[in-house]
């Protein structure tokens, strides 16, 4: 019987398996340091300007304690410098001394209270020696809060005078002495404190408001306790500052202080 070759069985191709090109791993856009916001006001400081920092307490009497609030949010990183030398118009005298805090990860947030020498403080311990010796007077002296641009030009934040009015700028260096100072021009207008000399001194209005509101309220010396004898004392864990945002209409120097999305320069904050 004749037989016939074998049939061969068709096959296909082999089908390729379908394969996608490769997902790329999401990346996120670089973060910025906390509270780092535009702002007109980012080339001092990381943003921080006169008042956004306010001296609340000065013992004078031994130890020295200085405490400060946070008006407004203090990005991580920053150094501070707080002097008891004087500012004479155009720089800081050296025969007193200065401290100074790096401000740590995370940063400070807007109603903190912190300072310096005494462990009730946040980074009460935490300000090392910059230069020379901050030792206040219990006769009368100045303290001045500031930082240093990416120019290393003089941020001025705050200051405060228990020695009596401030003295004119551009003074003979030794006219200052060791207990008064000129006022810098930038606090003119807010950031600084005046008051008959006491010892000992202590904000004791109130904590809750706008930044402006409580700027001018600390800034009033009658709102502040006083003694020749008696020291005063604040806790960080058991005191804080609640800030309210501004309000549409009002002044404003950053976009965060605002219950709006921005501020608008001379318009204040502006509506969304």
């Amino acid at each position: 019987v004749p037989t016939s070759p074998p049939t061969p069985v068709p096959t296909s191709p082999p089908t390729p398996v379908p394969t996608s090109p490769p997902t790329p791993v999401p990346t996120s856009p670089p973060t910025l340091a906390p509270f780092a916001s535009p702002s007109p006001l980012l080339a001092g400081c990381n943003g921080l300007d006169a008042g956004d920092i306010m001296i609340i307490l000065v013992n004078s009497d031994n130890p020295d304690v200085v405490a400060l609030a946070a008006l407004s949010d203090i990005p991580e990183g920053i150094d501070l410098y707080m002097t008891d030398n004087a500012w004479t118009g155009s720089s800081f005298r050296t025969n007193e001394g200065t401290k100074k805090l790096t401000v740590p990860s995370g940063g400070i947030s807007a109603g903190t209270i912190f300072g310096y020498g005494d462990t009730d403080l946040y980074y009460g311990n935490d300000w090392v020696t910059e230069s020379g010796s901050f030792a206040l007077s219990a006769s009368g002296d100045t303290v001045l809060l500031y930082c240093l641009s990416d120019a290393n030009n003089y941020v001025h934040l705050a200051a405060f005078s228990y020695t009596g009015s401030w003295k004119s700028p551009g003074l003979i260096d030794s006219d200052y002495g060791t207990s008064s100072s000129a006022l810098p021009s930038s606090l003119n207008s807010v950031g600084a404190i005046t008051t008959d000399h006491f010892d000992n001194c202590r904000y004791d209005g109130i904590a809750t408001g706008t930044k402006n509101t409580l700027q001018l309220e600390i800034e009033n010396s009658n709102n502040w306790s006083k003694s020749n004898s008696q020291r005063f004392s604040i806790s960080s864990s058991g005191s804080s500052f609640s800030i309210e945002c501004i309000p549409v209409g009002n002044a404003c120097t950053r976009s965060t202080d605002c219950c709006s999305s921005f501020c608008n320069g001379a318009h204040g904050c502006d509506a969304a």
